[in-house]
């Protein structure tokens, strides 16, 4: 692939252009395991000196081993010692899942693509996964989640959230088709196209250029300042303001295929543009420096002509998906959509916010720990 546009400084640029050279689609014949009179493990808490990002869980054979292949990387799998006596029984076939998180992201990168071993009779089987609350509330699949569920096919009554241990007459643990930083294979683009194929939504009239905004969700405060400046700024070249969090996934597709031109920060929302089936525009607005490798296996997903432009000034190196980020209106920005002699740029209040937000997130140990494994792993990726 090529990108359409690079508005960064050269540095940058080299680096996107390498992954745009690379070939991230495999052509490997995925495989399914399936294992037996297995129990799967919900997940539970990982306390180990180094722990599962998520949770420790994932299937246990009829021997009382662990089944590798039911692990998710980094993120989620492993044994833990449980009660037998309390195992519940269902007489069923299904499907594994996996783990179950509320966030979209990770949802449609890490955690649905096993299910493409249900597209050819989407009906046949039960589907187990394993829901993670993530101290979020119910961790139920329900609103957006669920829908992406009905448009590959399956109904709500075959989704099975195994929350204590459960013994199942045989567990089918399909190989990822999508592994970030990775691959994606054929299975995985089936998948997609799927979904987007079973869109059906009672839109007459749309935009032609949208713009993606964070900022009625109700994380994006603590997150990021600046994008009111860049909303201004796209408004003022005939951008439709849209809230995703406002959307159906439906809708959020349709818009994806028949917008001219869509614009979206980095980060969950632009991890969307893998159900662009058309070759319009996608403007993708950097927050940051850091090179998102899921973004870049995505973008070779994608059927969109993809822009990409720098939006951010960098002060400290901060995690992907808790920030703080500092937006403005910058040099590249205006290289690309011309210049705006009367934006403002970043006031003493947004440095004030920055620092204090920075400093009230890193005093966490625990995200020190993240931040320096995450800046580790960053260098290995640089030119």
């Amino acid at each position: 692939m090529k990108y359409s546009n690079l508005y960064m400084n050269y540095n940058q640029k080299k680096i996107y252009e390498k992954y745009a050279n690379t070939e991230y689609k495999s052509n490997k014949k995925l495989k399914a395991k399936i294992v037996d009179n297995a129990i799967i493990l919900p997940a539970k808490i990982d306390e180990s000196d180094l722990p599962k990002l998520w949770a420790i869980g994932g299937v246990v054979d009829s021997n009382d081993n662990f089944v590798e292949e039911s692990n998710s990387r980094y993120l989620f799998g492993g044994y833990y010692e449980f009660n037998y006596d309390y195992v519940n029984e269902i007489d069923e076939e299904v499907v594994f899942f996996g783990p179950f998180v509320k966030h979209w992201g990770h949802f449609i990168c890490d955690q649905i693509s096993r299910l493409w071993f249900i597209l050819d009779n989407p009906k046949k089987y039960k589907i187990a996964y394993c829901g993670w609350n993530w101290y979020q509330g119910s961790s139920d699949l329900s609103d957006n989640y669920l829908e992406l569920f009905k448009l590959l096919g399956i109904d709500e009554n075959q989704l099975i959230n195994v929350q204590n241990p459960t013994r199942f007459k045989k567990v089918i643990i399909p190989e990822f088709s999508f592994i970030p930083e990775n691959f994606y294979s054929e299975e995985f683009e089936k998948l997609t196209e799927t979904i987007v194929k079973n869109v059906n939504v009672n839109i007459k009239k749309y935009p032609d250029n949208i713009y993606y905004s964070r900022m009625k969700l109700n994380n994006s405060k603590d997150k990021e300042i600046g994008e009111d400046k860049i909303i201004k700024y796209f408004v003022k070249r005939n951008y439709k303001i849209l809230s995703p969090e406002e959307l159906t996934l439906s809708e959020q597709i349709f818009y994806l295929n028949h917008a001219k031109k869509i614009c979206m920060t980095s980060g969950s929302i632009s991890h969307n543009i893998m159900f662009c089936k058309n070759d319009n525009n996608i403007i993708i607005l950097n927050k940051t420096d850091m090179i998102n490798g899921y973004q870049m296996v995505i973008d070779h997903i994608s059927k969109s002509k993809i822009i990409y432009i720098d939006i951010y000034k960098k002060i400290f190196s901060v995690l992907f998906g808790m920030g703080p980020f500092l937006l403005y209106v910058t040099k590249y920005l205006q290289q690309w959509g011309g210049k705006e002699k009367k934006s403002k740029g970043i006031t003493l209040k947004d440095y004030k916010w920055y620092f204090n937000r920075y400093f009230e997130i890193y005093k966490n140990p625990n995200n020190k720990r993240l931040l320096k494994s995450q800046n580790m792993s960053m260098k290995k990726k640089k030119i």
